[in-house]
This record gives C-alpha cells, structure tokens and sequence, in this order.
C-alpha cells in the first residue's frame, strides 16, 4: 500500500513531498533535486509568502498614510487661502467707510489722526501708531451709539 504524498499550498502554487511542483491549474512547474529537504522547502515558500504579505500591508500603509497627509495639507493650504481671502474682505471693509467719508487725515506726533466732521463735540475721531490702525479705531468710532 502507497502512502499519500505530503503536500503544501501556498500561493496558487502546490509542492509535494516528492519534489514535484504544480500551478494552480495541476501542471508541472518543476521536479526539485533529492537533496533538497521538504521541510526547508516548505519553511522557504512560507517565509516568501509571509514577506510577500508583509510588504504588500506595508505598501498599503504607507499609501494610505501618504494619502492622509496629502489630504491634511490640502486641508491646510486650503483653509490658509480661506484665511487670506477673510482678511483681504475684512480690510476692503475697513477701507471703504473711509475711503466713503474721506476723512481728514494727519499725523500728529508719532500717532496717525483721522477725524470726520465739523463739531468738535460730535466728531468721529480714530487715533493709531499706524495709519491701517487709526481707520480701525475711526471705525469702530463711527459705529458707537451716542
């Protein structure tokens, strides 16, 4: 009586104790040497297909990390030309109620002055160390209550 023939899969690719290798599909792939040991065999195709697991996982984690820290600063470019775009309409703002108004304008010291009206009791004043600043403060005076 014949005893059965030891025999590995891995990978598509069948090995068996008598040193025959096969595809998928049965057909022979090779005839390996007497020499070589089954068990060294088997160990060798396993490790193989470990390592072949292990870098297609790594590959894939490292995609999907190059993918997320694109995607961050996507984000962040992004949100910094948001940014931008706020403080450009902001400014615009600013600008338009003094450019509207055209306000007197002086330096007076090392302070910028920016006053709007003829009664010194109900004028709107502004004062800054910078012109950009002097029209924030304007602003914020033409808006107060009374």
């Amino acid at each position: 009586m014949m005893g059965a023939i030891k025999a590995i899969t891995l990978d598509n690719v069948l090995l068996q104790e008598n040193g025959i290798l096969r595809d998928e599909n049965g057909l022979l792939i090779a005839r390996l040497v007497d020499s070589v040991k089954f068990d060294d065999i088997e160990n060798s195709l396993k490790r193989k297909v470990i390592n072949t697991k292990l870098k297609k996982e790594n590959e894939k984690m490292l995609n999907e990390r190059d993918s997320a820290d694109l995607m961050n600063r996507l984000a962040n470019q992004a949100d910094e030309i948001h940014q931008a775009r706020l403080r450009t309409e902001i400014e615009t703002a600013e600008y338009n109620l003094f450019a509207t108004l055209k306000p007197k304008f002086e330096i007076n010291g090392d302070k910028y002055y920016i006053s709007f009206g003829d009664n010194l009791q109900k004028e709107i004043v502004g004062f800054g160390d910078t012109l950009y600043l002097a029209i924030l403060d304007f602003n914020r005076s033409f808006h107060k209550t009374i």
